[in-house]
């Protein structure tokens, strides 16, 4: 709010000008005023977990997957490119991951390992997914347990320019 007041709160080319309501005039149980309260297990999963919209996942490359580089330190592997980045399929992700919830992208994570980041336009997409992706005998967890998965931070969490 205290950002939307300076003039620079632009929106599609317009300059928004909020103001806050007042609840005398609103009817509170009219949603068309409000959004409606996050549920209480939304909130605590935020808290506790650090929920967000976007969840990154990595692949765990096991030695014998890996090659030694000729001019690379004595323990330092890289993943064989046949076998490691052949294997992923972004429509076929794009399809599995859009079961939990409409996905805004799907873009690769600049990581020496196979990794990339789903970003969900709702937060219980990500949560969705997530829990499935921990839970053993599910579709995801079967066919991605062999990926590390952990929420990513939303490229909304940025601050406003301080004025």
């Amino acid at each position: 709010m205290e950002y939307a007041t300076t003039g620079m709160f632009i929106v599609n080319g317009y300059h928004i000008q909020p103001s806050w309501a007042n609840s005398n005039v609103l009817n509170i149980e009219d949603s068309n005023y409000f959004h409606q309260p996050v549920p209480a297990f939304l909130g605590n999963e935020m808290e506790l977990n650090g929920a967000r919209r976007s969840l990154i996942l990595k692949k765990q490359i096991n030695a014998s997957r890996s090659i030694r580089s000729k001019t690379s330190p004595k323990y330092r592997h890289f993943p064989s490119p046949k076998s490691h980045l052949s294997e992923f399929d972004c429509e076929e992700t794009r399809r599995i991951f859009s079961k939990y919830g409409e996905i805004v992208d799907i873009a690769p994570v600049i990581s020496r390992k196979l990794c990339f980041s789903v970003h969900y336009f709702d937060v219980r997409g990500s949560i969705s997914a997530k829990i499935d992706l921990e839970t053993p005998g599910s579709e995801l967890y079967n066919k991605y347990s062999e990926w590390t998965v952990w929420y990513g931070k939303d490229p909304c969490d940025r601050p406003c320019f301080a004025l």
